[in-house]
């Protein structure tokens, strides 16, 4: 059984959301990236990937002597995944408190405005 995306703590995104970004990582290029941010030692980013690996969300190979690390899933995908369950399990399937939320903090999101009307001009197209 899959892992529910909500069962993800932040370290785990951060580390996801590098392997979606490129094809194959190894442990010390995502202990680089996720560094620019806050430090993480390589065991612990070592220790969360292959923790990954484990749930299959992320495959381990080897390249001579390096292991290396690709996504098993695509980005948007795991994304999508993790929203429906946001809104089944925290939102009863209604958007509308997230819509007015994101509305009301818009100075908080990265919200094209010119996008957001073509996404809701496309519902009334459907």
């Amino acid at each position: 059984m899959k892992p529910r995306t909500g069962e993800f703590g932040d370290t785990e995104w951060s580390i996801l959301k590098t392997c979606f970004e490129q094809d194959m990582l190894t442990v010390k290029d995502v202990q680089n990236a996720l560094n620019k941010e806050k430090y993480h030692s390589y065991m612990t980013v070592k220790t969360i990937m292959d923790r990954l690996v484990d749930k299959k969300i992320l495959q381990r190979g080897k390249i001579g002597p390096v292991y290396v690390y690709t996504s098993l899933t695509q980005g948007k995908a795991i994304i999508t995944k993790a929203i429906d369950e946001f809104l089944d399990l925290v939102l009863d399937n209604s958007i509308e408190p997230l819509l007015a939320h994101i509305v009301k903090h818009h100075d908080k999101y990265k919200i094209d405005s010119t996008e957001l009307k073509k996404i809701v001009d496309s519902i009334d197209e459907d």
